[in-house]
């Protein structure tokens, strides 16, 4: 199982804190924490107090198609880590819980968005023209001692 999948797993049961989470996972609690806040990311888990967590609607959806957590901390042998070119396909999920999460826009979208508006601000500013030096101070006249003239 993943570190989600185990973490969905153990909350089936109901709240848990952090140290129950790493308790009952077998994972440590940075572990869990970095879990746990992928899961309130995708939508699959809250936390109705500080330290505590709860599924979702959606990650009932997901934890109920998962098997147990291992038992006493335990991490089961085919728990070990999979690279990202070894993962096993993943099953189709229920239309509900597709529609329960809908992402935003990609990261490109509003990097775009910005460069317009910074082209728009450059383009005002360069047609508004420079402004002019402010007036200069008068200079008064210079006075020599006692009229001497050379």
């Amino acid at each position: 199982m993943t570190r989600d999948e185990l973490i969905l797993s153990a909350l089936v049961t109901g709240d848990r804190s952090t140290a129950d989470l790493a308790q009952t996972t077998g994972l440590s609690e940075r572990v869990c924490r970095y879990g746990v806040a992928h899961l309130i990311g995708v939508g699959y888990v809250w936390s109705p107090a500080r330290g505590r967590w709860r599924l979702t609607e959606a990650g009932r959806v997901i934890a109920a198609t998962l098997s147990s957590p291992p038992a006493d901390g335990e991490l089961a042998p085919e728990s070990t880590p999979l690279l990202d070119d070894e993962r096993a396909p993943v099953a189709e999920q229920p239309t509900t819980v597709a529609s329960a999460h809908q992402p935003g826009p990609p990261a490109s979208v509003w990097w775009t968005v910005a460069g317009i508006i910074v082209a728009v601000a450059l383009a005002i500013a360069r047609r508004s023209g420079p402004t002019p030096p402010p007036p200069s101070p008068p200079v008064p006249p210079t006075i020599e001692p006692y009229g001497w003239r050379i």
